[in-house]
């Protein structure tokens, strides 16, 4: 799956015994009640719901021949409704987005870039439970970290963090962020950065190491890069 076709499914869930899988495909138009089959209730330890990439901007339509894509960037924002309402309908313990939530115009303009992520959170706050960030490079193109922070929640414990852990159901979820340039924990901010060069900084990976080693639920790890490889450039995350 791509992950730039935005999403597939409507919520994530947790089944005993510790198997993941996904619930449905969320339809063009907002159902009132939902056509997903889901697992009877008492087979469900814990059910989110997730979206990513969605790249929120005014600018044009833009295609990416690499990637065999086009980014209509002005339906972003009308499929993230969708997909609440969908989230709405159920019972889920929280609704994460993945990273690039915000996207930018080719003109450098911060003030106009923050109002981007306004509106993007704004909707995502039509939520109506706990709500997760995960930093993605699109994030901080033409805006600081503190920018980002200053105009996203995060629920209890995790808001004004970008990396952080949190339990629900018997489940502890980690969220990794990548978006360093180095590994002396230089984040992404106001452009200076390279998407090719994903690092979790030496400091992340101490934190990220002793929350694997706490507690015993299973474990669901986000991340907005690739974590199941290692790259000599990227210095990502190993095996």
């Amino acid at each position: 799956m791509q992950r730039r076709l935005f999403f597939r499914n409507a919520a994530g869930l947790f089944l005993a015994p510790a198997a993941m899988q996904f619930a449905g495909t969320a339809s063009a138009a907002t159902p009132a009640v939902s056509p997903i089959e889901l697992p009877p209730a008492e087979d469900i330890i814990s059910s989110f719901g997730w979206v990513t990439d969605i790249h929120y901007t005014t600018a044009p339509t833009h295609t990416i021949p690499a990637e065999d894509s086009i980014r209509v960037y002005s339906h972003s924002l009308a499929k993230l409704h969708q997909a609440i309402d969908v989230f709405n309908t159920r019972k889920l313990d929280f609704a994460i987005e993945l990273g690039d939530f915000k996207d930018c115009t080719k003109t450098v303009d911060r003030e106009l870039t923050i109002g981007f992520l306004q509106t993007v959170e704004s909707a995502f706050r039509r939520y109506q439970g706990d709500r997760y960030h995960v930093m993605g490079n699109h994030d901080f193109d033409q805006i600081s970290l503190g920018d980002y922070l200053a105009n996203t929640n995060n629920a209890g414990d995790a808001d004004g963090k970008t990396y952080y852990a949190f339990v629900k159901n018997g489940v502890k979820y980690i969220v990794l962020d990548a978006c360093f340039n180095n590994d002396e924990g230089e984040h992404y901010s106001l452009g200076k950065l390279d998407w090719q060069v994903a690092i979790v900084p030496k400091m992340e990976m101490e934190w990220f190491r002793k929350e694997l080693a706490t507690g015993k639920e299973p474990v669901v790890v986000f991340c907005h890069q690739l974590v199941n490889t290692w790259d000599e450039k990227t210095q990502n995350i190993p095996h």
